[in-house]
């Protein structure tokens, strides 16, 4: 983990919420909770920070791809309407529906996609489910492309 990926963590578990309900009297959350992230920080602060190799950095740089190459099928598509299953982001991507399979889920996790069911085609027959970009998709591949996508 490199120090901006530490901070960038420990800045997200300093702004936690307090997991218990009612008010607190000097912060957002209670003792117990303010101790659990406190020694979440110490055991952060505690790792060495460790400098990505060049492999890494290579299929990071791949994976940032394959992402993006999804999140533009599945954006093009929307422009027109349309959810892409599968079958159709492989037929745009080129990508092995086995691999789009896993990739889909995480990007579901983090609410760049959604998952639709129920749908139809354009003469009126059942269509299956599909995939579509989510907002947050849309903002992710902007900031990726540089730009409005």
């Amino acid at each position: 983990m490199t120090n901006e990926e530490l901070d960038a963590l420990v800045v997200w578990l300093d702004e936690l919420p307090c997991c218990h309900d009612g008010p607190h009297e000097t912060s957002a959350r209670c003792k117990s909770c303010e101790k659990t992230v406190a020694d979440a920080i110490t055991a952060l602060r505690a790792i060495p920070a460790v400098q990505p190799s060049p492999d890494v950095a290579a299929l990071v740089e791949a994976m940032v791809t394959i992402r993006c190459a999804i999140l533009e099928a599945l954006r093009s598509s929307s422009d027109m309407d349309y959810c892409l299953n599968l079958s159709g982001l492989a037929a745009r991507t080129d990508l092995p529906r086995e691999t789009l399979r896993g990739i889909i889920a995480d990007m579901r996790a983090e609410g760049l996609v959604s998952h639709h069911k129920g749908l139809w085609s354009e003469e009126g027959t059942p269509g299956g489910a599909g995939y579509a970009i989510t907002d947050d998709g849309r903002a992710a591949l902007a900031r990726v492309k540089g730009g409005d996508a």
